[in-house]
């Protein structure tokens, strides 16, 4: 077969393919001279196995038969295998290497630019911190609606404070300095009920004037530092000097000035209200 079909039958052992071809010679020899020989004749001399592309195959072992008529005797088998080079091979797997490095440099990437934890921004945050906003708003502008000829309760709580920061201990907002001295009224109810009870957390931090050029950011009820996807709401609120039992008694306390000696105003206090979902 070898010699009648050579390339037939090499394609059927599986020795030509596309990147990679063998060349096959089967010889029968005995101690003294060549007994059979089929396929190609190997080369004498030449580049056979000597690069690292190429390897050299020999297969050789002593059989014991019985010889056809026209053999006299038995002998030895070698089977010869010669690897060509083929440089197209060797280039399709280093692109495939290539390929796989890019692809997994390209996915490290983007699994250390990207951190996705329960408070990373979507879609689904987004329309949480719309509602946290809708109902922050809604909040402030309750606690500061005021009836005819009354302080609205907002405007209350900033002319009752006593300058301290208060923080919630699981049943009141209890003063920092003052164990004895906890939040009450209308301002505690609201928050307690509608943010404490849904596990929202919060901060209220009052802002006003010291002069013409510079503010002061003072916290009046600390729950922790925010989360990235928190969302803030203000009022402002003006007060007067007669909103004031005592001015320079409240400006002691509280550290608002009055910014303007010669009329009724005193000063506008900035209410900022930061929720976020813990």
């Amino acid at each position: 077969m070898l010699n009648n079909s050579y390339d037939t039958t090499l394609s059927s052992l599986g020795l030509k393919g596309e990147f990679n071809s063998y060349d096959l010679n089967v010889t029968i020899e005995n101690s003294s001279a060549t007994m059979y020989m089929a396929g190609n004749t190997l080369p004498s001399v030449g580049n056979i196995g000597q690069t690292k592309e190429l390897f050299f195959l020999k297969i050789q072992k002593t059989i014991m038969c019985k010889p056809p008529q026209y053999l006299s005797g038995c002998g030895k088998l070698a089977l010869k295998f010669v690897f060509h080079n083929n440089d197209s091979a060797q280039l399709h797997t280093l692109e495939a290497i290539m390929a796989a490095m890019v692809m997994i440099g390209v996915l490290i990437f983007a699994v250390q630019a990207t951190t996705i934890t329960p408070l990373t921004s979507s879609t689904a945050n987004a329309h949480i911190e719309s509602q946290l906003y809708t109902l922050g708003q809604d909040m402030v502008m309750a606690l500061d609606h005021s009836q005819y000829d009354q302080d609205s309760q907002l405007k209350q709580e900033i002319i009752g404070w006593s300058g301290d920061e208060y923080v919630w201990n699981a049943t009141h907002y209890k003063s920092r300095t003052n164990g004895s001295d906890t939040i009450s009224g209308p301002v505690k109810e609201l928050l307690q009920q509608t943010l404490v009870a849904k596990g929202i957390g919060h901060n209220m931090e009052f802002t006003f004037r010291l002069d013409s050029e510079n503010t002061l950011t003072s916290p009046y009820i600390y729950n922790g530092d925010p989360s990235d996807n928190a969302v803030i709401v203000s009022r402002k609120v003006v007060l007067s000097n007669s909103d004031l039992t005592n001015p320079s008694s409240f400006e002691n306390k509280t550290s608002i000035p009055d910014m303007d000696n010669t009329t009724d105003f005193y000063n506008i206090v900035d209410v900022k209200l930061t929720m976020w979902r813990m």
